[in-house]
């Protein structure tokens, strides 16, 4: 009896430091994430009249958001130079009058230029 005892607070003793170490991983693994530039997913996607587009800055920076054609031609400059502190950001584009089509969304910072594509029903 004694012994299952024992037995029972080790094992939910080896249980419980099993848990906290994959919290503590969790935890450090989002950390970095979070410390990452990004560009989110735009939002709705397709979209029609507006679009929302959000992103991630690591550090504060100078921040260069478009919206290009398939052609490469700037349709929209959603952020054109700001700077901004780090920490996430949403941004709002009217896009009604841009025509049906395949649409590039690109983020321009400090050496890094990351893209998405959207499509744009009527």
């Amino acid at each position: 009896m004694c012994t299952s005892i024992i037995l029972s607070v080790y094992l939910i003793k080896a249980v419980d430091i099993i848990i906290h170490r994959f919290h503590q991983v969790e935890v450090s693994v989002s950390r970095q994430l979070e410390m990452r530039t990004t560009l989110h997913a735009g939002y709705p996607n397709p979209f029609s009249s507006t679009l929302l587009l959000s992103f991630t800055l690591a550090r504060e920076n100078r921040v260069t958001l478009t919206l290009t054609n398939t052609l490469g031609v700037v349709v929209r400059k959603i952020h054109d130079g700001d700077f901004l502190p780090a920490g996430s950001y949403r941004s709002t584009a009217d896009v009604g009058d841009v025509l049906p089509g395949i649409y590039c969304a690109t983020l321009t910072t400090d050496g890094i230029s990351i893209s998405q594509t959207l499509l744009k029903l009527q």
